[in-house]
């Protein structure tokens, strides 16, 4: 689901419990920044559009209630 937040309800559904949002941004945050360090050490660039930095821009614009900055 990362990048894809449209589908996060219908994986949640399936394991039919609660599931704590928070925890989810949170390991997609971390995921995402792990993978910028490998993919630029592998010659690829995490800024281009869709890949790790464009992810974590968007969701960081789509979070309610972040502060500005």
């Amino acid at each position: 689901t990362l990048g894809h937040e449209e589908h996060l309800g219908d994986v949640i559904a399936g394991y039919g419990a609660d599931v704590d949002l928070d925890v989810i941004r949170a390991w997609w945050s971390l995921r995402s920044l792990v993978a910028v360090r490998w993919l630029k050490e592998h010659g690829f660039d995490p800024s281009s559009p869709g890949c790790e930095v464009d992810v974590l821009m968007r969701a960081h614009k789509a979070t309610p209630g972040r502060r500005p900055g």
